[in-house]
């Protein structure tokens, strides 16, 4: 697996640091070529170990029902089955692109509902921040949209072509079981054009990016939805994705001087809990630019992407936080006491 550990050192008393990026794969699974894990085997979740160690770094949960001869039932598996031909149920662990992304062997395949997480808390729970990943469509799903899948779904498109059928895949992100607002759209395929020439399905790993999402967030879920839908059974379209090449960011401690663009808070301590921030004159605030607001365990408290003026911590118990600013590849971290 492609991983590179670094050791957080987040909430020190005035931080700053630089974004550093990890990237993992499914590769560490060592899964032989043209087959597959679905959980038949007892397994309740996969585990990417951290590079060197035994230590999970995300779990992959995985659910197979051992009734009627035993299916895959919910969840995740990992795969490195290599057919693009057969848009059967039959092949339901095979990507659209063939192979993993950038011609690997192993990728992960997830349905409806499904979810990760890291699994190891104090590597990931403060400081880190989901960049992307890379997605495309399953050979079943893409060929159910291309072919259709009778009796249960046409085309996509119609006869004629012109029906504005979609498929979408919509990834939220959540911090401690409550979702944080964080929500990205991958349409999987999109005839909704007026021109059909613009009409797609995607069947090559694409990217999905991330950059604006909180740094709290501590699991991602996946929803799929279609336009080809019955009013009994729900989505016609096989609800299957591909996933592989998952990026983030770990922030690592520097003995920098505070940057040019940071702001100074004061008064501080706040013996109200009204701080005021001073930025240079320098400073242009952008629509990329992040602020993030936690207490002293992390836990988050606010966060936006307008320009901060001043902080209201008056409703607030006394003690410590931390006032996280990011910034393109910088961030910086400011101590506040209440």
């Amino acid at each position: 697996m492609k991983l590179h550990y670094l050791i957080l050192l987040f909430f020190a008393t005035v931080l700053s640091a630089q974004a550093q990026q990890i990237t993992v794969d499914f590769e560490s699974i060592n899964l032989e070529l043209d087959s597959f894990l679905n959980g038949s085997d007892g397994t309740t979740s996969f585990c990417l170990p951290e590079e060197g160690n035994d230590n999970c770094l995300f779990e992959f949960p995985v659910r197979f029902d051992t009734s009627f001869g035993g299916f895959w039932a919910g969840g995740w598996a990992i795969s490195t089955v290599l057919d693009t031909t057969d848009g059967s149920f039959m092949n339901l662990y095979g990507a659209s692109a063939g192979r993993g992304f950038d011609q690997s062997n192993t990728y992960a395949v997830g349905q409806q509902g499904s979810f990760f997480r890291p699994d190891v808390a104090d590597l990931l729970s403060n400081g880190a921040a989901f960049r992307s990943f890379y997605v495309t469509n399953t050979t079943f799903a893409a060929r159910a949209i291309r072919d259709g899948s009778p009796p249960f779904s046409d085309p996509f498109g119609g006869s004629s072509g012109d029906e504005p059928d979609f498929f979408k895949l919509i990834v939220r992100g959540f911090a401690e079981g409550q979702a944080t607002g964080d929500t990205t759209e991958i349409f999987l395929a999109d005839y909704r054009f007026d021109d059909n020439d613009q009409d797609f399905i995607i069947e090559d790993w694409t990217l999905v990016e991330l950059d604006s999402w909180a740094l709290d967030i501590d699991s991602i879920s996946f929803t799929l939805e279609s336009s080809d839908v019955d009013s009994v059974v729900g989505i016609n379209t096989p609800t299957f994705f591909a996933i592989d090449q998952i990026t983030f960011d770990l922030l690592a401690s520097l003995d920098d001087p505070t940057p040019d663009w940071a702001p100074v808070a004061y008064p501080n301590p706040s013996p109200n809990g009204l701080i005021e921030l001073d930025w240079p004159t320098m400073f242009s605030w952008t629509a990329a630019d992040w602020w993030y607001l936690h207490d002293a365990l992390g836990r988050p408290i606010a966060r936006g992407n307008q320009r901060l003026d001043y902080l209201n911590l008056a409703d607030q118990p006394r003690g410590v936080y931390y006032l996280i600013l990011n910034r393109s590849e910088a961030r910086y971290s400011i101590k506040l006491v209440r």
